[in-house]
């Protein structure tokens, strides 16, 4: 993979753990 191939799954995967975080605390804070 190119540096910007693997940037880009790196920012993927970023947003995906972030969305994933504030998903489970809206949960558990019902």
């Amino acid at each position: 993979l190119a540096h910007g191939g693997s940037r880009s799954v790196a920012l993927f995967t970023y947003c995906s753990l972030t969305s994933l975080f504030y998903w489970a605390v809206n949960s558990l804070s019902y």
